[in-house]
């Protein structure tokens, strides 16, 4: 087979020379990217007017989120766009073969002190959503996690969200390996089984403020190996599940009131436990 040779326009967009071969006539190039789906801006407007329009997050609201340079005052943007915290990548073919696609959100410690509101949805091309130590409250949306089917990691560790931690919506993102939502102001955790594919950590230590009963779904997610709870409220009225199918660390410690015996699986010598006693029976505790 004779070897491809590609050729470039004008432009430095690359197409292969049998492409040119024929009428004679070059191939076109793809038409440049300039702006950002439609779709994504709202979702970007949308947590920015939740979170009282922080000048922290520089250049938002001002032009395309991903399409030019960033701002002058805007520190450590490479590989970012014009809103400050924002990546982007070229969305699909063919949909949407005309626009740039938002793949990573990084807030830390921005000041934030509103919401995530349900409106925030639709980023599928989505990867990373860091929102933490800030002062973001709740309740936390419910239905607009499945929207971002390629999210990988969801950080919203260190706010003072309050509400139920809504897992059921949560473990709608086929694609999540790690959620992190410890040192909040939860009030109690929602999650009855299913999803969570690929999760492989998933911590929600130091709510202080959770109670109720300990969600024993969790140990039939299939890839956890993660799992911190420790120092929250949360209690049970039946022993902890002993079949955690890929455990490694399960922190269960200064919880309120769990009973019966620890999980058989912590006698795997691969896991780590840091409870080694027996709770209190569940007709005491």
């Amino acid at each position: 087979m004779a070897a491809t040779l590609y050729l470039a326009d004008a432009q430095d967009v690359f197409i292969p020379a049998r492409q040119l071969r024929g009428s004679g006539t070059p191939t076109p190039a793809p038409s440049p990217r300039t702006s950002t789906r439609p779709g994504d801006v709202a979702a970007l407007m949308a947590l920015w007017e939740a979170n009282g329009r922080q000048a922290t997050l520089i250049g938002w609201g001002e032009g395309d989120p991903c399409y030019g340079d960033s701002p002058e005052d805007q520190a450590n943007a490479q590989g970012f766009g014009p809103w400050k915290g924002v990546g982007c990548v070229p969305c699909p073919e063919p949909e949407d073969s005309k626009y740039l696609c938002v793949s990573q959100i990084w807030q830390h410690q921005k000041n934030l002190n509103g919401t995530i509101p349900e409106s925030f949805r639709g980023l599928t091309e989505l990867k990373w959503l860091f929102l933490s130590a800030n002062n973001m409250t709740g309740p936390l949306p419910v239905d607009n996690w499945a929207t971002f089917p390629k999210l990988v990691r969801l950080d919203l560790s260190y706010n003072t969200i309050n509400g139920s931690l809504p897992l059921d919506g949560i473990s709608g993102i086929p694609a999540l390996e790690r959620a992190y939502f410890n040192d909040n102001h939860f009030d109690s955790v929602s999650y009855t089984g299913g999803g969570f594919e690929s999760l492989v950590q998933l911590d929600f230590h130091y709510n202080r403020n959770m109670t109720g009963e300990f969600p024993a779904a969790l140990a039939s997610i299939p890839q956890l190996a993660d799992l911190m709870i420790h120092d929250t409220n949360l209690t049970s009225t039946v022993p902890l599940p002993s079949a955690w199918p890929a455990i490694q660390d399960l922190i269960v410690s200064g919880t309120g009131g769990l009973c019966g015996p620890i999980p058989s699986v912590c006698s795997n010598e691969k896991v780590y436990c840091d409870v080694h006693t027996n709770f209190l029976p569940c007709d005491q505790a």
